[in-house]
């Protein structure tokens, strides 16, 4: 009416091999997943230096690569990279830029000035509340950068607006896209 089991007090020898093997193979894999992290991580938290090239004209400036950025103009499947005002003076003269802040306020695409209209797009997106907005932004010839001696160059991307800032310390003036990484050229 009952089990009566024998216990030498070391266990079983089936369970100390899984212990034997299993342990050192988990132990190896998580440290070659965090390796993997450690790296990506770094990667997404460099800072480049960025060519950006529009209507021929050239700035440079700084960019960090954005993990969380995955925006894509769903007409045209492009990459979206987002800029800021410092950017965008290279570009646009001091009366376009307010222009174009009116026209992404009140979405008036009548108020978009005259020199602007073949480059100006609108990108739907949802911000980080939920929300769904829309981006204005312009296609840039190319947009270049230079990674681990290599250049990384990606052609006819789109750089949305940001009105403002990026950063407070000024470190970085354009969030770059993850897969500009993959497939730059």
């Amino acid at each position: 009416s009952g089990i009566v089991t024998f216990s030498t007090g070391y266990g079983d020898p089936i369970s100390w091999l899984f212990v034997i093997i299993g342990f050192p193979a988990a132990w190896w894999f998580t440290k070659q997943r965090l390796e993997r992290i450690a790296v990506l991580k770094l990667k997404y938290e460099e800072i480049y230096e960025v060519v950006l090239e529009w209507n021929g004209k050239k700035t440079v400036s700084t960019g960090l690569v954005d993990s969380g950025n995955q925006l894509v103009d769903p007409l045209t499947k492009k990459l979206v990279f987002l800029g800021d005002e410092e950017v965008f003076q290279a570009f646009v003269s001091e009366e376009d830029w307010t222009a174009l802040k009116e026209v992404e306020e009140t979405f008036d695409i009548n108020g978009i000035p005259e020199p602007l209209q073949d480059s100006v797009h609108f990108v739907p997106y949802q911000g980080a509340g939920g929300e769904r907005k829309l981006m204005l932004a312009i296609q840039l010839s190319k947009i270049e950068l230079v990674s681990e001696g290599k250049n990384i160059c990606m052609h006819a991307p789109l750089l949305g607006m940001q009105f403002g800032n990026m950063t407070d310390d000024d470190s970085y003036h354009v969030l770059l896209h993850p897969e500009m990484m993959q497939k730059g050229k």
